[in-house]
């Protein structure tokens, strides 16, 4: 290799081909600001691009010692690389640097072995990890966090809730599991809309946020519902304290543009292993007790009850004359839909089959795909004012099916059989059957 010189003070090494010069190619590479590269030996950054400089703050004319750029517990790691005596081929080294203003920043250095006036010498080039590292942490949030009150989804409870169950029976602990339903919501949306219920539902989680320790886990898992997770509890009376918390912290009204709203929580609590060992069964029993706080009320919370078994086995999803809205065509696709998840339910409850679990909720996306483009078309055709709201909430419950399709294995059979019948119901009951109304008006004009 050559040294051409660029100026007096940066002279480029630059490579040459049997077929002839390609000095002026690589010394317009060496001078843009595309790469941050340089030459090293010993350590010493003998040569470096404007990228590179101004990456690393060095506007000295004098060689400078890289590894001075480098953060102090990472510098044994990649002086050892440097100082090799014989230097291997290509290496990748991840490490933290110093940039221009003193910051540290994560940084990839790729090194390749070349000589410079006959001695060995490392190419170095620079690549700032920061935005590929924060691109792939908004991915990962995406993927666990639920975007509306950035809680922990129910993938990332389910990951949490093994690990806790898995410790408390490694200590022979008790954990509780709390379902949380609110009481009042859907009216809220009715009479409100839908950008003031997500305002309740982000405060909502602030407020449980606030009640919550720090060792347990606060998830949104659809709609207006929550579940807390206490791992390594030491008494049983512990979850019933954390329910009153969160009943009592919904008691002062919600204020939300200009408008006072009240809502309230109703909660069910099982605990490990007086109710159950298994997530499942804690799930059900948890479900169940939350339902009995509604019957009794609302706005409390009660503890599962093990000698009532009548509700091991999830409601299954059947269709029924309650159903029919009067719109042929709805009518049959919503038939067709609950046949989806009468199948479905079977499935999950064998747990055999993956990949044929998998597989059904795909198919059971693109039908309701198909169905929601159906239903806006007689919508849009029958002039509904709230069309553009219901298309919304289209948008969210396709997502939120996508998103089970991936990842149904990690969230169990029990709650994804309650989420299927709750994703189906809930909307029908609070969106088509408005809907209906209004196309059966049109039609009888």
């Amino acid at each position: 290799m050559k040294s051409h010189a660029i100026n007096s003070h940066y002279p480029v090494p630059v490579a040459r081909s049997r077929s002839g010069s390609i000095g002026e190619a690589a010394l317009a590479l060496f001078t843009s600001e595309l790469v941050a590269c340089g030459v090293l030996r010993r350590g010493k950054l003998l040569h470096a691009t404007p990228a590179l400089r101004k990456r690393l703050g060095v506007t000295t004319q004098r060689t400078v010692d890289f590894l001075q750029r480098v953060a102090g517990e990472d510098r044994a790691r990649v002086r050892a690389v440097l100082d090799e005596h014989q230097p291997r081929g290509n290496v990748t080294l991840h490490c933290n640097c110093i940039g221009a203003g003193g910051e540290l920043f994560p940084a990839e250095i790729g090194l390749a072995v070349s000589t410079l006036d006959n001695e060995p010498v490392r190419l170095m080039v620079l690549t700032d990890r920061s935005e590929r590292i924060a691109a792939e942490s908004r991915l990962r949030a995406a993927a666990h966090y639920d975007a509306l009150t950035e809680l922990p989804n129910r993938v990332l409870l389910q990951d949490r809730l093994t690990h806790a169950l898995a410790m408390a029976v490694r200590n022979q602990r008790l954990m509780a599991l709390i379902v949380a339903d609110l009481d009042g919501f859907k009216a809220v949306n009715d009479a409100h809309g839908h950008a003031a219920g997500d305002a309740v539902l982000r405060e909502v989680a602030r407020r449980f946020s606030a009640c919550v320790r720090d060792a347990d886990t606060l998830a949104r898992v659809g709609g207006d519902e929550f579940v807390i997770v206490m791992p390594e509890l030491a008494r049983r009376e512990d979850a019933a304290l954390l329910a009153m918390r969160l009943v009592n912290s919904m008691r002062p009204a919600f204020a939300v543009d200009g408008a006072t709203i009240s809502v309230g929580t109703s909660l069910g609590i099982a605990i490990y292993p007086d109710d159950g060992v298994a997530i499942d069964t804690l799930f059900v029993r948890a479900d169940a007790a939350m339902y009995l706080s509604k019957q009794s009320g609302r706005n409390q919370f009660s503890y599962a009850d093990v000698s009532d078994d009548t509700f091991m086995t999830p409601q299954t999803c059947r269709w029924s004359e309650q159903w029919q809205f009067g719109v042929d065509e709805m009518d049959d696709e919503h038939h067709v839909l609950f046949d989806w998840l009468d199948r479905l339910e079977k499935t999950l409850r064998d747990a055999r089959d993956r990949e044929q679990i998998r597989t059904e909720l795909h198919a059971l996306v693109a039908f309701a795909t198909e169905h929601f483009n159906h239903e806006e078309r007689l919508m849009e055709a029958a002039g509904f004012s709230g069309l553009p709201t219901h298309r919304a909430e289209h948008h969210r419950l396709s997502a939120e099916l996508a998103e089970l399709a991936e990842h149904t294995h990690r969230v169990g059979a029990a709650l994804t059989i309650r989420f299927l019948r709750d994703w189906l119901i809930g909307h029908m009951q609070g969106y088509d059957r408005v809907a209906a109304r209004a196309i059966c008006a049109s039609r009888a004009h």
